[in-house]
């Protein structure tokens, strides 16, 4: 999950949204990719993990992640 605490969209949906993005890590091929709908591309495509958070760095958004492990029982 993609956390933003900072964006309030109370004018737009009525309240702040602070999960502006869920996808799924998986290793593919050796590398870390983030599986996720893109809304630019309007598919679900594989993205290196470190490429999609990069993007954040350099326009300036503050952005945190949430990530949960599955455990093997």
């Amino acid at each position: 999950s993609m956390v933003r605490p900072n964006l309030d969209l109370t004018s737009t949906i009525g309240t702040h949204l602070n999960v502006t993005h869920q996808g799924i890590a998986l290793w593919k091929d050796g590398s870390l990719v983030y599986r996720h709908a893109s809304l630019e591309f309007g598919k679900v495509m594989d993205t290196p993990l470190l490429h999609y958070l990069g993007k954040y760095t350099l326009d300036g958004r503050k952005v945190g992640i949430n990530i949960q492990k599955i455990l093997d029982k």
